[in-house]
């Protein structure tokens, strides 16, 4: 995905196992040429995008419940336990 760093937000609260399974299903949801074909142009598109957008950013892991938003420091911060 070419992100600058991904970081634990609160090591206390996030494990390294839920650091795992939360990347895991981001760069499975983010593989756009590994996507089938029950995925039409425009989702590819998005997908893409993102992808795009997430290049060079730092990715911190936040503790379960809390929303995707910006840190103070402009890092892209998403809980450990994210939905699509």
């Amino acid at each position: 995905l070419g992100l600058r760093d991904v970081f634990k937000m609160k090591p206390s609260t996030v494990t390294s196992d839920q650091v795992l399974d939360c990347l895991d299903r981001l760069f499975l949801l983010l593989d756009v040429d590994g996507v089938g074909g029950d995925v039409d142009y425009a989702q590819k598109k998005k997908m893409e995008e993102l992808r795009c957008r997430l290049a060079g950013q730092s990715l911190g892991i936040t503790g379960s419940g809390h929303f995707c938003h910006l840190g103070d420091d402009g890092s892209v911060l998403i809980p450990w336990d994210w939905h699509c």
